[in-house]
C-alpha cells in the first residue's frame, strides 16, 4: 500500500499529458488489488480518491 500512495503522490504533481497514461497503469494495479482479499482493492480506491483521482469506474 505504501508503494501504490507513493505513485499516487508522484502522478499527482506530474503535467497533465502525462498522467493519464500513468493513471491507466495504476487503474490496472487497483483492479487486480480488488482480488487480492483483505480490503486491498478498497485502500486502493480510497487513495486514489485521496489524491485527486476519484473513483475508478
Amino acid at each position: 500500500m505504501r508503494m501504490f500512495d507513493q505513485a499516487c503522490r508522484a502522478i499527482a504533481i506530474l503535467p497533465e499529458e502525462r498522467k493519464r497514461e500513468l493513471w491507466m497503469r495504476l487503474d490496472t494495479v487497483r483492479r487486480l488489488g480488488h482480488h487480492l482479499g483483505y480490503g486491498v482493492g478498497d485502500d486502493m480506491d480510497d487513495l486514489l480518491r485521496e489524491h485527486g483521482f476519484g473513483r475508478p469506474g
